[in-house]
């Protein structure tokens, strides 16, 4: 009577008929993708994508089919996170653009501004000042120093509204074209209040207008 020889491995015996062993099951491409995509969410198309395929990888997952189920769980808040910082980002990035420009847009009009246009320029531009430049810069003190500059380099012709940020920061430089040549216009903002951006310096080419930081 011959012995039955036991099972080399136990767990292979144990699965269901018809089913591959669970080290032959490949991992999901849809979760891995899904998961990837989410971590750099921070592009904002990819957040989106990072959500669709973490909500697929899981239907190709669920039930222990492939792989890959907890990448593609992870996936969907991951995306959630990263898409939201990227909107947050954008969104902030607009509102600097808005307020850059229209400060260049202010000194630009200050700058370029007739005498019978100079009252309105001038108050336009007031209104993105630091609290103390508003008081020194009077309508008086912004004539003459826009005299000065007029004598030196003649009327403003253009502007280049790219602006290039100071060394070290807190301000904005721009390219002006004057009817005596080329010359930079600088203006720098309060530290008082960077995050509304509000000018308390203003020169051109060395004429300045408040107190040198």
């Amino acid at each position: 009577m011959s012995q039955l020889t036991p099972s080399a491995d136990p767990l292979r015996d144990a699965i269901i008929p018809g089913s591959p062993p669970p080290e032959s099951q490949s991992w999901s491409a849809l979760a891995i993708a899904g998961f990837v995509l989410s971590l750099v969410g921070c592009l904002g198309i990819t957040a989106i994508l990072g959500l669709i395929l973490g909500v697929a990888g899981i239907a190709k997952t669920r039930g222990g089919r492939r792989r890959g189920y907890g990448l593609a769980v992870a996936a969907i808040p991951i995306s959630i996170v990263t898409g939201a910082l990227c909107l947050g980002g954008l969104y902030y990035a607009k509102k600097v653009g808005v307020v850059y420009m229209a400060r260049i847009n202010a000194v630009k009009d200050v700058v370029g501004s007739t005498p019978d246009e100079a009252a309105a320029a001038f108050a336009t531009f007031r209104k993105g000042c630091a609290e103390g430049f508003v008081v020194k810069a009077s309508d008086e003190l912004l004539t003459v120093w826009l005299a000065s500059v007029r004598e030196k380099h003649g009327s403003l012709v253009s502007i280049d509204t790219t602006p290039m940020p100071l060394q070290g920061g807190g301000g904005l430089q721009i390219n002006a074209k004057f009817v005596n040549g080329p010359a930079p216009i600088v203006f720098r903002f309060s530290k008082a209040s960077q995050t509304q951006m509000l000018i308390d310096y203003l020169e051109v080419d060395g004429l300045a207008l408040g107190e040198s930081p």
